[in-house]
C-alpha cells in the first residue's frame, strides 16, 4: 500500500514499500542512519521469529501434555471401575484388588 509522507522541508514522498522509506531515510538522513534502521528492523524481524517459534514448541509441548494427562486419566479411570467391579463382587478377590491398586500406584508413582 502506498503511503505519501510529508516531509518537514514540505516536499511530499511516496514509499511504496519498505526498501523506498530505506531510500528516504538515506536521502534524508544518510547511510549510517539509514543502516542502523536496516539492522534494527532486522533484529526485531528475528527476534519476532523467534519469539513465533517458541510459541509453537509450547504449544505442541502443552498438546503432548494435554494428550498425555487424558490417557493417564484413562488408566486410572480403567482401574477405578475394575476396583468398584471388584467391590460389587459377592467375595472379594483380594489378589485381584491388590494388583489393581498397585498398577494405581504404579502409574502415580510413575507420573509424581
Amino acid at each position: 500500500m502506498a503511503h505519501v509522507i510529508k516531509l518537514k522541508n514540505g516536499r511530499q514522498a511516496i514509499v511504496l514499500d519498505v526498501q523506498d522509506l530505506y531510500s528516504l531515510i538515506d536521502e534524508m538522513l544518510g547511510s549510517e542512519v539509514r543502516s542502523w534502521v536496516e539492522e534494527y528492523i532486522e533484529e526485531v524481524t528475528s527476534n519476532t521469529r523467534e519469539y513465533e517459534e517458541t510459541v509453537l514448541d509450547y504449544e505442541k509441548m502443552i498438546d503432548e501434555l494435554e494428550n498425555h494427562h487424558k490417557e493417564v486419566m484413562r488408566e486410572l479411570r480403567d482401574l477405578s471401575e475394575t476396583i468398584a467391579g471388584l467391590i460389587l463382587e459377592k467375595r472379594i478377590d483380594r489378589k485381584k484388588l491388590s494388583a489393581a491398586a498397585g498398577e494405581i500406584g504404579a502409574i502415580t508413582w510413575r507420573e509424581l
